[in-house]
């Protein structure tokens, strides 16, 4: 079983998700100079969030510098503010992330996409304590936010406590069904609890909603794996070293998935990317040589 960071699905953000009341940028007036300045700074913002979605959050900080520039009228300054502590979280400067969402509480208090994005930025720094916290404050304003729960959810399986982590994340998949990170985490703790048709059914249903979600592949993968269906827990095996070339232990559960299924010498490829990779997976040397002798000998 495997437990990854926590990944905030939900915490996306469109230009005008910051405002909780009052007009957007659709209301303004057709053809005003207020209304074309903001458009213009509207795509900007834009182009800024999928720099950092796309792992460029140096060139991003740049885009929301022109923004702030000539945002004359002060229209996206909590934005911009979002943006810093979004892009600062990506390049790895926690307190600097910290620094930029708790300036833009300040203008906007209790928004919760801002608390969202400053309790990741704490799950991140290791600060469980001030991210659950934020988490809780959350709540406090929205009982059943998903993404909050999802989180309280997470940090109680790092804590152990396996009653009170199916309780957040059963909440969480009720207010969101497509809460593929929730379905995951929910598997995880049926798994540790021993019921692995029902881990099953959750991880189904997360990988369904996110093809791409290591951590529910790789769990799926393994109940698969433990039922013998190797073909089946190939398939997820696969779809982890995809994204994680150096994950050996994927790799090797991987590499025995195709020798059960005589697929010989692709499980002997996937052996060797583990050894000349330095990985030191127990039992990969033995099953180098056992698959030697078979690609060797012939399929």
């Amino acid at each position: 079983m495997r437990l990854l960071p926590l990944v905030l699905l939900s915490l996306t953000l469109t230009v005008s998700a910051l405002s909780e009341e009052g007009p957007t940028i659709d209301d303004l007036p057709g053809g005003s100079p207020i209304g074309a300045e903001i458009s213009e700074l509207a795509t900007k913002l834009s182009m800024a969030e999928a720099l950092i979605r796309a792992g460029n959050p140096d060139k991003a900080l740049d885009v929301i510098a022109e923004v702030e520039a000539l945002d004359t009228f002060g229209s996206y300054s909590t934005e911009c503010l979002y943006y810093r502590g979004f892009a600062y979280n990506q390049m790895g400067d926690l307190d600097a992330s910290e620094t930029f969402y708790l300036e833009a509480l300040e203008s906007s208090p209790d928004n919760t996409v801002l608390m969202l994005g400053l309790a990741k930025t704490y799950l991140d720094a290791e600060r469980y304590d001030d991210a659950e916290q934020t988490f809780a404050d959350v709540l406090a304003n929205k009982p059943e936010e998903p993404t909050a729960l999802t989180g309280l959810g997470y940090l109680a399986i790092l804590a152990g406590d396996a009653a009170g982590a199916r309780d957040y994340l059963d909440r969480a998949v009720e207010a969101d069904p497509d809460g593929a990170t929730a379905y995951g985490y929910l598997g995880l703790v049926l798994m540790q609890e021993g019921d692995y048709a029902g881990a099953q059914a959750r991880l189904e249903k997360a990988v369904a909603l996110d093809p791409a979600n290591v951590t529910a592949n790789y769990n799926l993968a393994s109940i698969y794996f433990m039922n013998e269906d190797y073909a089946s827990a190939a398939e997820h095996y696969y779809t982890v070293v995809s994204q994680v070339p150096d994950d050996h232990e994927s790799r090797y559960y991987l590499a025995l998935c195709f020798e059960a299924l005589g697929l010989y010498a692709d499980a002997y490829e996937h052996v060797r990317a583990i050894i000349d990779g330095g990985g030191t997976v127990p039992g990969v040397i033995e099953l180098e040589m056992r698959l030697r002798g078979k690609v060797g000998g012939g399929e």
